[in-house]
């Protein structure tokens, strides 16, 4: 398993390696409750993640005919708040 949290501001993105290990879950909230401004109650905070595989290419043997490479999983989270706010995020294997 691998966590951690974020304090975010504005609209941005984070890539967190994870490692060769493809995932079982993945979890990615923020925490605690957010209180909207009553005079702008339709701007809410946007969280998007998503899970990609880096493959890293390693030298190509001519002698035989094979790829090797290996998976590098990355966790991608984005944000768009209008006040400070705390991701939390947890990887399962």
């Amino acid at each position: 398993m691998q966590s951690g949290e974020l304090d975010v501001t504005g609209k941005d993105k984070i890539e967190i390696v994870l490692g060769d290990r493809h995932p079982d879950s993945v979890i990615v909230k923020f925490k605690g409750h957010h209180h909207h401004v009553p005079c702008n109650p339709k701007n809410h905070d946007e969280l998007r993640w998503e899970l990609k595989n880096k493959h890293h290419h390693h030298p190509h043997d001519h002698r035989h005919d094979h790829c090797n490479h290996q998976d590098i999983y990355v966790l991608v989270i984005s944000w768009h708040v209008t006040d400070m706010r705390c991701i939390e995020w947890a990887v399962y294997y």
